[in-house]
């Protein structure tokens, strides 16, 4: 069982049932969070590793072994993406299934929905977390952030480095960070980003039984 971005808790339950569980960081040492084709990547890769190294004997699994995902909120976007991915990126998986809630199956509505809420922190969350795979996305992102004011680039980038930086942004319209509001995200660049990386369903059918 992969569990992708799950608590301890939830581990101890798997765990309690006798499961072997894999958990891993997705999302890379950039902290790529809803970059999802990486992050889809990196759930097969961990599952690869297991199932192809050492890990296997060491922990007696046999080649017949049966193994699914379970996700949930940004664990859900990693687990999603893999589904979508499987069949491109790693055919030789056999996954019996995969469990995933808390689905953003599109970043761009849910920036949309949290903005100006408790969850606002979430959007440049996001932008800063996607765009580390895409360093010429950032620069153009960056270049639209006001440089001064209270709603300043400084304050938005914070985001990148500490993730209770996220407190900063409760109630407040994200869009007010950048020099012509969310319009600037609408530039091809971002788009291109946007559409690979933050929609669901663009990568490939699931070749799994998915609940959602």
């Amino acid at each position: 069982m992969y569990i992708p971005g799950r608590t301890l808790t939830d581990i101890g339950e798997t765990l309690g049932r006798g499961w072997h569980v894999l958990t891993g960081d997705y999302e890379d040492p950039l902290a790529s969070f809803t970059a999802g084709v990486m992050s889809g990547h990196a759930v097969l890769d961990g599952v690869r590793a297991v199932l192809r190294g050492g890990c296997a004997s060491t922990f007696g699994l046999l080649p017949s072994v049966k193994y699914a995902l379970w996700g949930y909120s940004g664990g859900s976007l990693a687990t999603e993406f893999a589904t979508e991915l499987q069949l491109s990126y790693a055919p030789e998986l056999k996954f019996v299934g995969a469990a995933m809630g808390g689905l953003p199956p599109n970043m761009t509505s849910v920036a949309a929905t949290v903005e100006g809420t408790i969850y606002a922190g979430l959007i440049p969350l996001w932008l800063v977390g996607v765009t580390s795979q895409f360093p010429d996305v950032r620069r153009y992102v960056v270049s639209k952030l006001n440089k001064t004011g209270l709603y300043n680039a400084t304050t938005f980038l914070s985001a990148e480095t500490d993730l209770l930086a996220v407190e900063l942004f409760v109630g407040q319209n994200i869009s007010n960070y950048f020099v012509d509001g969310f319009a600037d995200l609408e530039d091809p660049l971002v788009l291109s980003v946007k559409h690979s990386d933050g929609i669901m369903g663009v990568h490939g059918v699931p070749r799994m039984r998915c609940f959602a």
